[in-house]
C-alpha cells in the first residue's frame, strides 16, 4: 500500500473566509490562505464568482481613471474625459486634460463635479462646462463731473460680479475706492467681459457714500466697456453676499457634507463650500492637516478625514470652529471611500448609511459614536497602496465591498 493512500481524507464543510495574518500553518483547514475568483457565501461555502462580459469598446488606449454612481459614470483615458449613459455609450465630454491618472468626482444634483487633481470643470446635460466663475478684475472708477448724477459728495466703494445664463454669480472683483468731491454726480466704471462661454451679464455694486457694505446697483452685458452710475445710493438695498467666493481649486479629495456644503481636500488642506453652493468657496475657512488628505467621510455629527498615516475626526458641520480628534493610528488610501447600510452591521440597530473605507490595517466603517470599526484587520492584510477605488455591491444575498488598490 503507498504511503499517499493512508492520507487520511480532510472533508470541509465550512469556510470562515480568507485569513492572510496567521500563518498558513496555523490557518489549517478552518481558513482560506488564498481566494481566488470565490465568493463565500452566508452559509460559509465557496462559491465561484461570477465571470464579465465586456459591456464598453473605447477604442485605442486604456482607462486611466473612473468614477460613477447610480445615475453616472465618467472616465479618464489619456487626457480625455468620457462619460458612459445607461446603454454603453460613451461621448467625450472635454480633450486636452492633464494625464494625472486621477478622477476625483461628486454628485452636486443635477450635476457632477470633478477634478483631475489640476483642471477642475462641471457636467451637466452630459457636456462638461466650467466649475464655477472667476471673479472680475478690479474695475476702474472715476468721478463724472457734478450736475450729471443724484449721487452725494463722499467715498464710494465700488465692485463687479458676472452672472451666469443659470443665474449664478461669481464672486466679487477687489472694490475700487472712489472720491465724489462735489453733491449731484455719479461714478463711471470700467468693466472687463468674463471669458466663461456662460457669464451673460455683470453686476455692479456700490456702497453708500462712507459706508463699506456694498450694495446692488445695476446690471448690464457681459461686455468690455464702461458703464456709469448715476442714482442715489442711499437708497441701494440688496447686500453683495458672495465677495470674497472663488470656485474651487483643483482637487485630490470630495464629499458632500451637512447642508448641501461641498468638503474638498487639495494636499494638506481642507476647504468648504457655501450651503448648497458648491461652486462657491472661500479660501479664507481652511482647516489644515499635518499630512496629505486620502479620505473624506461625512455623518450626521461631523466628519472622518483621513491621511496616510492618521484618521481623524472633526466635529461640527463648519471648519470656522472646528474640533479635531485622532480616532485611528493609521491612515487610508485613497479613492477607497464607498458607503454601506449600517443595518448590515452586529445587531442591525443603526439604521444610518455608514461611510466605509480601506485603511492600511483593513476596512473600516465610520460610525455615528465617531469611532472606527475595523471589520478585517483581525483577518486579512491589507497592500499598503498608493490609490484605489471601492464599491458596495449586494447580489444573491450577499454583501460585498470590493476594492482595488495600486501599489
Amino acid at each position: 500500500m503507498s504511503r499517499n493512500s493512508e492520507k487520511p481524507t480532510v472533508t470541509v464543510n465550512k469556510f470562515p473566509g480568507l485569513s492572510t495574518v496567521d500563518d498558513p500553518v496555523e490557518v489549517g483547514n478552518s481558513g482560506l490562505v488564498t481566494a481566488l475568483n470565490v465568493d463565500i457565501t452566508r452559509q460559509n461555502k465557496v462559491k465561484r464568482r461570477k465571470g464579465a462580459t465586456s459591456a464598453l469598446a473605447l477604442g485605442s488606449g486604456t482607462v486611466d481613471a473612473a468614477w460613477g454612481n447610480n445615475d453616472h459614470l465618467l472616465l479618464l483615458q489619456g487626457d480625455t474625459l468620457v462619460a458612459v449613459d445607461e446603454t454603453f455609450n460613451p461621448t467625450a465630454l472635454r480633450s486636452g486634460l492633464t494625464q494625472t491618472g486621477m478622477l476625483c468626482a461628486n454628485d452636486a444634483t443635477p450635476d457632477v463635479i470633478y477634478s483631475n487633481g489640476v483642471e477642475t470643470g462641471k457636467v451637466i446635460d452630459n457636456t462638461s462646462v466650467e466649475l464655477g466663475v472667476q471673479p472680475p478684475p478690479k474695475v476702474v472708477a472715476n468721478e463724472i463731473p457734478a450736475k450729471v448724477g443724484q449721487m452725494t459728495a463722499g467715498r464710494y466703494q465700488v465692485a463687479c460680479t458676472y452672472v451666469r445664463s443659470d443665474g449664478f454669480e461669481s464672486g466679487a472683483s477687489i472694490a475700487t475706492i472712489v472720491d465724489l468731491s462735489q453733491d449731484l454726480s455719479g461714478i463711471t466704471l470700467t468693466h472687463t467681459a468674463s471669458t466663461n462661454a456662460g457669464v451673460v451679464a455683470i453686476n455692479i455694486y456700490c456702497s453708500r457714500p462712507n459706508g463699506s457694505t456694498l450694495y446692488f446697483a445695476m446690471q448690464t452685458d457681459n461686455t468690455t466697456g464702461n458703464t456709469s452710475y448715476t442714482a442715489h445710493a442711499n437708497f441701494l438695498q440688496r447686500a453683495l453676499r458672495n465677495q470674497f467666493k472663488v470656485p474651487p481649486p483643483a482637487f485630490d479629495v470630495v464629499a458632500m457634507g451637512r447642508n448641501n456644503r461641498m468638503m474638498y481636500a487639495k494636499g494638506n488642506l481642507v476647504f468648504m463650500s457655501d450651503p448648497y453652493a458648491p461652486e462657491h468657496v472661500d479660501l479664507e475657512i481652511t482647516y489644515q492637516l499635518p499630512a496629505p488628505v486620502t479620505i473624506i467621510a461625512v455623518l450626521e455629527g461631523g466628519v472622518f478625514v483621513c491621511t496616510d498615516k492618521l484618521t481623524y475626526y472633526i466635529k461640527g458641520d463648519t471648519l470656522e470652529k472646528a474640533e479635531m480628534d485622532i480616532v485611528a493610528p493609521y491612515g487610508a488610501v485613497i479613492g477607497t471611500r464607498t458607503h454601506i447600510d449600517g443595518a448590515l452591521l452586529g445587531d442591525g440597530s443603526i439604521s444610518d448609511i455608514l461611510p466605509a473605507w480601506m485603511s492600511h490595517t483593513g476596512l473600516c466603517v465610520g460610525m455615528p459614536d465617531s469611532s472606527v470599526n475595523n471589520l478585517t484587520q483581525s483577518d486579512v492584510t491589507i497592500p499598503k497602496g498608493l490609490k484605489g477605488t471601492a464599491m458596495f455591491r449586494q447580489e444573491d444575498g450577499q454583501n460585498h465591498i470590493i476594492s482595488v488598490i495600486q501599489k
